[in-house]
């Protein structure tokens, strides 16, 4: 029996992405998008609860929104970085809770639409950063 000379890693159906360093020692599928999971919901879905008190599958959205958001900020505008920090530090135990409780009430479409729009924009970001500075 002849062995490959490609790792198996290599061969695996979804190719590992440039850039991403090593892959891990498994072959690398890549997951099914979290935007897939909600797109299809109706309202009733987006305000279902989840096993974080307090929070509905539109509080979880609007958290994730607010993390490419701040990173987004943190990469590209110091002076909103540092306002966003200045929110944090005045109310540090409520500070995450009322981003996502606030952005999840907003309409589902508009927030998917929103979330979408932000990941994107990270992305093309994050890519274009200078070596070394990520």
């Amino acid at each position: 029996m002849t062995r490959s000379a490609t790792p198996r890693w290599r061969r695996a159906a979804a190719p590992w992405p440039a850039g991403w360093g090593r892959p891990p020692p498994k072959p690398w599928v890549a997951p099914t998008p979290r935007r897939a999971l909600v797109a299809g919901l109706d309202e009733a879905g987006w305000r279902t609860a989840t096993p974080a008190e307090g929070w509905t599958v539109a509080t979880q959205v609007a958290h994730l929104l607010w993390t490419d958001e701040a990173a987004f900020a943190a990469a590209t505008d110091k002076a909103a970085w540092d306002a966003l920090v200045l929110e944090a530090l005045a109310d540090p135990d409520h500070a995450v809770d009322t981003a996502a409780l606030t952005g999840g009430a907003v309409p589902p479409a508009d927030l998917l639409a929103r979330w979408r729009a932000g990941r994107t924009r990270l992305a093309a970001t994050l890519r274009e950063y200078p070596a070394g500075q990520k």
